[in-house]
């Protein structure tokens, strides 16, 4: 228990290289190229999460003080995510999820009820979290254990169907988003879709992605210009309605460029680093009879995918301003989702 929580600690830059090596190693590959394509996939992480940190550094307070200046008043306020990680990992019975889940994943794989190897051991957090929160309302331990496993078994299910959908939008051959924070809103969010986005007329065929906009308007239509946009208007807005200098515009003009930009390129690191390591398992299972002519993916974290996105970057900096207005209006309301921004 003490070596899985220790592991734990390292944290997803450090976990993930450990468990594609140790996999590409079990899968029979070379060492100095598993160690290689690990490697980048460290340092990709490390580069996401710097720039996650450098840019929300100056986001975080400007949402916060715009926050303050809309007078919106909470009893508490969002701890984040990587704090409910942490609290989590506490749970006694935590260091037991890990390997159940990596069984239960193999035991899926095996009689193919799901495509999806979970590499992204760091974020079995997600059902560990569902068995601690059993636990705390019941003291029951098997049926947190059994609640734990049925989360894991649908994110699966869910990163399977989702992932013709992620791998063509991001760009990521190979992979899925069994991501329990995300995934879990592609049901309801392709319902929507189906039900009524695909109603309105014209709205199918329009073209309002980034790609479009760059053919269109050349250099003012590029990613880097959207954030550069959407970073003066939440400049503008927050510096109306709070204590804060001028300043932040121009702060925010360049943060919010920058997450978009660096992310992208870090995202291009991580491919690189995964493309061998994917391909490697896939031709190992393509050899066996068993998982012949079967597509395996490789299950990874959906965050820094998703942030290197620069229409859901943009999406999100107008979602914040969206989401604290609706703070003011629905009633009753008393948290304050900032550090999940």
């Amino acid at each position: 228990m003490q070596i899985i929580q220790a592991i734990l600690d390292l944290g997803p830059t450090i976990m993930m290289p450990i468990v594609l090596f140790v996999m590409a190693m079990i899968f029979g590959q070379k060492v100095g190229k598993s160690l290689r394509s690990s490697l980048m996939v460290g340092v990709a992480f490390i580069g996401i999460f710097a720039v996650l940190n450098a840019t929300l550094g100056t986001i975080g307070p400007a949402v916060q003080a715009m926050a303050d200046g809309l007078g919106i008043e909470t009893l508490g306020t969002d701890i984040g995510w990587p704090v409910a990680a942490a609290i989590t990992w506490s749970f006694s019975w935590a260091g037991l999820i890990i390997p159940i889940g990596f069984v239960v994943n193999w035991i899926m794989l095996g009689f193919g009820w799901t495509k999806t190897f979970d590499a992204d051991i760091w974020n079995y957090w997600h059902w560990t979290f569902t068995a601690a929160m059993t636990f705390l309302w019941t003291e029951n331990i098997w049926l947190a254990f059994f609640l734990a496993i049925v989360v894991e078994v649908i994110t699966l299910k869910l990163g399977d169907w989702t992932a013709p959908l992620t791998q063509q939008y991001f760009g990521i051959p190979g992979t899925s988003l069994p991501h329990t924070e995300t995934v879990n809103w592609a049901p309801f969010n392709m319902a929507i879709e189906k039900a009524v986005l695909s109603k309105i007329p014209g709205l199918q065929k329009s073209k309002l992605d980034t790609d479009n906009l760059r053919e269109k308007i050349g250099f003012w239509g590029e990613p880097m210009m959207l954030g550069f946009y959407i970073g003066v208007a939440l400049g503008v807005f927050i510096w109306a309605v709070s204590d804060y200098s001028w300043k932040i515009i121009l702060e925010l003009a360049v943060a919010i460029p920058a997450l978009i930009f660096l992310e992208g390129r870090m995202i291009g690191i991580l491919i690189d680093g995964l493309t061998p390591i994917v391909d490697g398992v896939r031709d190992v299972f393509q050899k066996s009879e068993r998982f012949k002519d079967r597509e395996i993916l490789i299950g990874i974290d959906a965050g820094p995918i998703g942030l290197s996105n620069p229409a859901s970057v943009v999406i999100g900096m107008v979602g914040i301003v969206i989401y604290l207005l609706l703070t003011l209006i629905i009633p009753g309301y008393k948290i304050l989702p900032l550090a999940d921004l």
